[in-house]
């Protein structure tokens, strides 16, 4: 198998437009609730952030406190991708170009 099918021409997000990022938006979805659940256990307001616009619904503090460990989920990512614990087989393709994990996939995201 080639490497072609992880292939990316840059960050897509909303819907993501292929594997990779697909694969990098489940990871940063898991990180961001993460770290909304630690801000809020601290007692602060995850809607009022520094580095991140306040915007109604938007936890501004957990974006700019995933920002600190993102390198962690982008290596996590590269991880499973070059372990073969994640493979292209693993993603649905939809109509409209958008890419989503598989449910057995998942799991094994969580469990790594």
């Amino acid at each position: 198998m080639t490497g072609a099918p992880w292939l990316t021409s840059g960050r897509t997000r909303r819907p993501p437009r292929d594997r990779f990022n697909a694969l990098l938006s489940f990871v940063y979805a898991m990180w961001m609730n993460d770290c909304r659940s630690a801000i809020e256990a601290a007692g602060l307001d995850p809607q009022i952030g520094f580095l991140h616009a306040v915007r109604l619904g938007r936890a501004a503090l957990a974006l700019d406190l995933q920002e600190e460990f993102r390198a962690i989920a982008d290596r996590l990512v590269l991880t499973l991708i070059n372990r073969g614990q994640i493979n292209p087989d693993d993603f649905d393709l939809r109509e409209g170009g958008a890419v989503s994990l598989q449910g057995d996939a998942r799991k094994a995201v969580v469990v790594a």
